[in-house]
C-alpha cells in the first residue's frame, strides 16, 4: 500500500541526503535514533515499491533519480511550510511561546531580577517555566532535553558540537568573612592567608567546588571545605558570627555589597581567583521555534553591548553597577 511523506519524514530525508547519507550523523542531527532512521527507509520503499536511495555493500550512498526528484520537491514543500510558520507566527502583535530553562540559584540571584520580570511584562502571552538546581542536575536535564535552554556555570562539561554555548558575564569567585573576622585587616588575600580557616562553598558537583581543591593541593594549604551548601543565602550568613570563609562567586553591584554589610559580610578578592563565568547553552538544532530563538536572542541582546563586549565583565570593569 502507498504511503504518503508525512512533514517528519521529509525533515529525515533532507538530513539523510546533507548528512552525506551518514545515518548516524542524520541522526544526531535530528535527536532521534539511527534505527528510527533505518525503519522509515524501510517502510517507504517497501509500501511504495520504490528505491530512493542506491547502496553497495548494504549501505546507502546516493540517491536514486527518483530519490533526486523526491528529494527536490521535499526541499520546495519544507522550504513553503516554514515561510508559512514564520508568517502565521510573525501574524501575532505579541510573542507568545513557552520555554523551559534550567539555572543556577545563584545566577538567578545576581543577574536575572530585572530580566525575567521586563521580559514577561512586555510579552504577556510568554509561558517562562524556570527550573532552580545545581549545575550538574541542570546539565543532566538539558542533555535528557527536559530544557531548551540552558545557563550553568563554567566548565559546562558539554560537546561543543552538540551544544552551543555564550558567556553571560565573568567575575570571580572570593573570600567572603564577617566585618570581625581576623582577615578583615587584608585588603587583598593570598591563598597562603586561609591556612588554618574552615571553608565553606558549594557542593562536590560544582565546578568551584573541584577549582577550590586545586587551589587547596597546588598551595598545600593548612585547611579544609568544611560542610557544602547549594544556598548562597546560608553560606554567607554562616560566616557572619564565625570565623568561618566562604568561597564564592561575586559581583560589583551596589546592591549586592548592600545585601552583605547588611549581615555583617565582607567580600575580599584572592590573588589568583577561581574565575567565575556563567553560560548560556542550548542544543543545537537546524530549527528552532519562533519563540525559542525570540527569547535565546532576546537573553543575547540583554547581556552583551552594542560592540559585542559583555554587559557584566567584572574582570575588565571595577566600578559599581
Amino acid at each position: 500500500m502507498s504511503t504518503i511523506l508525512k512533514l517528519v519524514q521529509m525533515e529525515y530525508l533532507k538530513e539523510i541526503v546533507e548528512s552525506g547519507y551518514n545515518l548516524t550523523l542524520a541522526a544526531e542531527r535530528l535527536y532521534v535514533s539511527q534505527s528510527a532512521l533505518s525503519q522509515f527507509i524501510k517502510k517507504f520503499e517497501a509500501d511504495n515499491e520504490i528505491n530512493i536511495f542506491k547502496r553497495k555493500n548494504g549501505l546507502i550512498i546516493d540517491l536514486t533519480e527518483l530519490g533526486y526528484q523526491l528529494y527536490e520537491h521535499v526541499n520546495v514543500i519544507l522550504d513553503k511550510y516554514y515561510q508559512l510558520e514564520d508568517l502565521i507566527l510573525e501574524q501575532s502583535k505579541q510573542q507568545q511561546g513557552r520555554i523551559t530553562i534550567g539555572i543556577h540559584p545563584t545566577i538567578l540571584r545576581l543577574f536575572f531580577t530585572k530580566f525575567i520580570p521586563t521580559f514577561i511584562l512586555s510579552n504577556p502571552k510568554a509561558n517562562i517555566e524556570i527550573i532552580e538546581s545545581e549545575s550538574a542536575p541542570t546539565r543532566r536535564n538539558l542533555m535528557d532535553d527536559h530544557l531548551n535552554i540552558a545557563i550553568i556555570m563554567n566548565p559546562t562539561e558539554l560537546a561543543p558540537d552538540l551544544y552551543e554555548e555564550h558567556p553571560l558575564a565573568k567575575g570571580e569567585v572570593q573570600a567572603l568573612i564577617s566585618k570581625d573576622h581576623p582577615l578583615n585587616e587584608i585588603d587583598k588575600l593570598t591563598w597562603e592567608d586561609l591556612n588554618g580557616f574552615n571553608l565553606v562553598t558549594y557542593s562536590k558537583e560544582e565546578p568551584i567546588y573541584k577549582q577550590l581543591e586545586e587551589k587547596i593541593k597546588k598551595h598545600e594549604l593548612d585547611c579544609k571545605i568544611l560542610f557544602t551548601s547549594n544556598s548562597f543565602d546560608y553560606l554567607i550568613e554562616t560566616c557572619s558570627n564565625s570565623e568561618l570563609v566562604a568561597i564564592l562567586p561575586t559581583v560589583n553591584f551596589k546592591q549586592f555589597i548592600e545585601n552583605l554589610n547588611f549581615v555583617g559580610v565582607v567580600s575580599k578578592p584572592m590573588e589568583s581567583p577561581i574565575i567565575s563565568i556563567p553560560m548560556l547553552v542550548r542544543p543545537k538544532k537546524e530549527r528552532y521555534s519562533k519563540f525559542e530563538s525570540f527569547f535565546y536572542n532576546s537573553l543575547l541582546e540583554y547581556f552583551y553591548l552594542d560592540d559585542l563586549s559583555l554587559r557584566y565583565d567584572f574582570l575588565t570593569n571595577q566600578e559599581d553597577v
